[in-house]
């Protein structure tokens, strides 16, 4: 059915006023001031209406440390859904959530592999089908700074057999701990093959056995 959005006299060329979420079809009647009237009714104009794009989410948000290779950002949903049924992808990266530049590597496909970050990063998707465009939520890779302040007691020289000095170390800063850190005490007997050290060694220093 037809329906009648402004009335006579109109104006030669029309200006919608609302959102579509359908699509619509539209023609012009022309009359002149002839008696009687000569009307003319133009062409059917289709203005298509696509489905908004949907299904381009994630539930990532992860933690890493510094330097490392952080897993495939994967979606949510195998595809979207929306737009015309053919999805082309972009991803951005931000590393403070408000300015967004271009992703590093290979970034318009529909997984993004992030490189090794030093950095805590966003990153989001923008998926175009059609005439429609949608851009996810933003997925942050939280970049733990580096453990530092790992240093122990300097080098000993003692008589084989006898205990030597406890080992001790400095208390470590970066990381997650926020202070509370484990550790562990290794040992070798020629620098290159390590093993679990004797004696208590889980703090921040190690009491020996003894020398052999």
């Amino acid at each position: 059915a037809w329906v009648v959005e402004v009335d006579w006299p109109g104006n030669r060329d029309y200006y919608p006023v609302y959102q579509l979420f359908d699509t619509i079809y539209y023609r012009r009647l022309v009359r002149d001031q002839s008696d009687p009237q000569i009307i003319d009714i133009s062409k059917v104009l289709t203005l298509i209406v696509q489905p908004k794009i949907q299904q381009n989410s994630f539930s990532f948000d992860t933690t890493i440390c510094f330097g490392q290779v952080p897993n495939p950002i994967i979606p949510e949903y195998p595809l979207p859904i929306g737009g015309d049924g053919t999805y082309t992808y972009y991803w951005e990266k931000s590393i403070d959530g408000v300015n967004f530049n271009p992703a590093d590597e290979v970034n318009n496909a529909a997984i993004y592999l992030p490189p090794a970050l030093t950095d805590t990063t966003y990153f989001r998707r923008t998926v175009y089908s059609g005439k429609c465009q949608h851009t996810s939520d933003t997925v942050t890779i939280t970049v733990l700074p580096l453990i530092v302040d790992n240093a122990i007691t300097d080098n000993q020289i003692v008589c084989e057999g006898s205990v030597f000095d406890s080992l001790y170390g400095q208390m470590p800063t970066g990381g997650e701990g926020g202070g509370t850190y484990t550790f562990l005490w290794i040992e070798s007997t020629d620098g290159s093959t390590w093993d679990n050290a004797f004696g208590p060694g889980t703090g921040d220093y190690y009491s020996p056995d003894t020398a052999s």
